[in-house]
């Protein structure tokens, strides 16, 4: 994986299982850790194979 096409700066996010005062859980999200990486499309074969399960528009790789 070559560092030049690691771009693009992403965030990682967990949903802390905090609850709020009615029982339920927030909308809060904390930011865990931001990273280099590269952001493709994917092409419509791959685009339409996986339509049935979960539409997926782009592929992020990173380093880890």
């Amino acid at each position: 994986m070559k560092a030049e096409k690691m771009r693009h700066r992403i965030t990682f996010q967990i949903q802390p299982p905090d609850k709020d005062s009615l029982g339920g859980y927030g909308d809060d999200w904390k930011n865990v850790f931001t990273v280099w990486a590269q952001i493709s499309p994917v092409s419509g074969r791959e685009y339409f194979s996986q339509v049935r399960e979960t539409a997926v528009s782009h592929k992020i790789y990173c380093r880890y």
